[in-house]
């Protein structure tokens, strides 16, 4: 992931539901993560996703690093098919698909793989870029906080619900293309929305976070802008 340009994203030790744990226990599902990253690449992670988008501000806090969510979840990881995945993100969710949405897949299913390899073409034919997630907050003039992002659509940084927005930039004033199409783990501030589920099965019980459930059993990566692991 590093060789190919990647961000590498922190999704935890044994995807445990946070709101389970005591903080310390928290910080150490993240800590040992980033550890062996460290250890099998040289670098800690940047960014965050959280088990079944389960965070608030304490816990992030106590993380420390920016926390994403999605704006568009594939559902990849129920369907595991690809023409299932293909048809939620270019036809069911079509009009979610626009500069600075986040898209979650999840690359442990080959299916999910498979239907990327259709979607990302057709994407970039349609003027938008993939990119990590930091370069898209970098291109929108949004310094990341220790915060919760999950998308960074133009309307959504005017109201001021992006925290580290600094303002339209020029590259940004008039692009409805050029998005990043990605999955981390989540912008506008710590309200994710009503339709957010991190698809990975139905553990995960977000007492706080009504409608997210992270959907993979295992450890995952995010496709599109940011590829968080």
């Amino acid at each position: 992931m590093v060789e190919l340009g990647c961000e590498i994203g922190n999704h935890s030790w044994d995807h445990a539901n946070m709101f389970e744990l005591d903080i310390d226990s928290v910080v150490k599902q993240f800590s040992d993560a980033d550890q062996a990253l460290i250890n099998a690449c040289g670098q800690a992670s940047t960014v965050v996703r959280a088990p079944y988008g389960n965070a608030n501000e304490d816990i992030m806090a106590a993380v420390g690093k920016p926390f994403f969510m999605w704006s568009l979840d594939s559902l990849d990881w129920k369907y595991k098919d690809v023409d299932l995945d293909y048809k939620s993100i270019m036809e069911d969710n079509s009009s979610v698909i626009k500069d600075g949405t986040i898209i979650l897949m999840h690359d442990i299913h080959e299916p999910s793989v498979k239907a990327a390899e259709r979607i990302i073409p057709e994407l970039i034919s349609m003027g938008y870029k993939l990119v990590t997630v930091s370069e898209m907050a970098e291109a929108k003039n949004v310094t990341l906080q220790v915060a919760s992002y999950n998308n960074f659509w133009q309307d959504i940084l005017d109201s001021g619900q992006v925290p580290g927005y600094a303002g339209n930039s020029s590259s940004d004033a008039s692009s409805e293309n050029g998005s990043d199409s990605s999955g981390s783990e989540d912008s506008s501030g710590d309200s994710q929305g009503e339709d957010f589920s991190d698809g990975s099965g139905d553990e995960g019980d977000s007492s706080e976070n009504d409608g997210y459930t992270d959907g993979s059993e295992d450890s995952e990566g995010d496709f599109s802008s940011d590829s968080e692991g």
